[in-house]
């Protein structure tokens, strides 16, 4: 009766302020890609593909390495979510997403019974259509949850060669694990490119003893001796059921086989000596450019992050030599101009940076009121300064 009575309340409350105003409903539709289907000799049956290509892709010739996501009728819309936050942070590179969901019954055959066609189905027919149909670089990445996580790992261990990047997550390695990481030191090893791998899994009361003992054990093998061209990472995920490792493990996996990508992460002085100062930044772009076709300039929010770290770690001539170039490379930068008014200030040398936080305030006119407030209070309290050493 108590459950009949709230929802009575509940019913005069929507009614009544209906009443009240009107209100207009909308259905929110989100495209999240298309889906193919291939008829494949392989398998002897039809099978689906969910295809997500980057906005603009229809626009440009240009080409996309490709995440490759094992039952994709689970993790095909969380892929294409991931993919998209991590690109607007400039963690990855776009990205085409194609999923292979599952025909009903299939699973089981495909990641275990019949694994050998399921692979030459991936291989020869999905994989060719894909780079026949689309603009992809022949980079690829391979995601693939619980028995799928196993099968991924265990065709890095086989067929390096089809994938640059392996996410698996929760993974039961059923097989020898010692046989698969002698796999990894034979065949990874031969291969031209390093490859990338991101595992993960979470507790035991969730995952099974089984589970955890062959993980952690795995683990061990590559803690002792790592193969040499396998970039690996594994993350025990706290506080998760089995069913939730795959979301966050999308967006940690991508994080880490995508980290040549990204820009460098540099928390001290010390450590942008070790990178190799501003020449090692203008390598790791270059570097960037060949793998993933990006531009070969290092971006200025990177030097502009670099010069205010080395200021705020006491290395103000370093930063000042920075913001000076970024100003001479991008005279229209108001946040050069500022971090220099910055740097100038740090170093008691007061005229030049008033001059330049006056500058860096003349270029932000058609800023946010934000960054204009914070250029005219960087000023104000250099010339509070100047204005107390004048009196005394």
């Amino acid at each position: 009766m108590r459950i009949l009575r709230t929802f009575l309340l509940t019913a005069v409350f929507v009614f009544s302020s209906a009443a009240e105003s009107k209100t207009d409903e909308v259905q929110i539709v989100i495209d999240f890609g298309v889906r193919i289907s291939i008829a494949s000799k392989i398998l002897g049956e039809s099978r689906n593909l969910y295809v997500n290509v980057p906005d603009g892709y229809s626009k440009t010739d240009k080409r996309y390495p490709v995440l490759y996501v094992l039952d994709g009728g689970n993790h095909f819309n969380h892929s294409v979510v991931a993919t998209q936050y991590l690109q607007k942070l400039d963690r990855i590179p776009e990205l085409i997403i194609v999923a292979i969901p599952n025909n009903e019954g299939t699973r089981y055959r495909d990641l275990s019974l019949e694994k050998e066609n399921f692979i030459l189905f991936i291989k020869n027919e999905v994989m060719s259509y894909v780079d026949k149909s689309y603009l992809t670089t022949g980079r690829n990445t391979l995601f693939g949850s619980s028995s799928a996580g196993s099968f991924t790992i265990d065709l890095l261990s086989s067929e390096p060669e089809l994938f640059e990047n392996y996410i698996a997550s929760s993974p039961f390695l059923n097989t020898n694990n010692s046989e698969i990481y002698k796999k990894f030191l034979k065949t990874i090893d031969e291969q031209a490119q390093e490859k990338s791998l991101y595992f993960s899994l979470t507790g035991q009361a969730e995952e099974g003893k089984g589970r955890t003992n062959s993980v952690n054990q795995f683990v061990d093998l590559l803690t002792e001796k790592p193969p040499k061209k396998l970039d690996w990472r594994y993350e025990f995920l706290a506080n998760q059921a089995h069913r939730t490792t795959p979301y966050i493990s999308m967006f940690n996996g991508l994080t880490h086989v995508f980290n040549s990508y990204q820009a460098p992460s540099l928390s001290n002085y010390k450590e942008y000596i070790s990178f190799g100062g501003v020449q090692g930044i203008d390598m790791h772009y270059k570097r960037r450019a060949k793998i993933y076709g990006t531009d070969q300039y290092t971006p200025e929010s990177t030097l502009l992050n670099v010069a205010s770290m080395l200021l705020s770690d006491g290395q103000a001539e370093t930063s000042l030599q920075i913001y000076i170039n970024l100003t001479v490379q991008f005279p229209e930068s108001a946040q050069s101009f500022s971090g220099m008014g910055n740097a100038y200030d740090d170093i008691k040398q007061y005229e030049k940076s008033i001059l330049a936080h006056k500058k860096a305030i003349n270029l932000a006119d058609k800023m946010d009121t934000d960054w204009q407030d914070l250029f005219q209070n960087r000023l104000d309290k250099v010339n509070e300064k100047v204005s107390l050493l004048n009196k005394n």
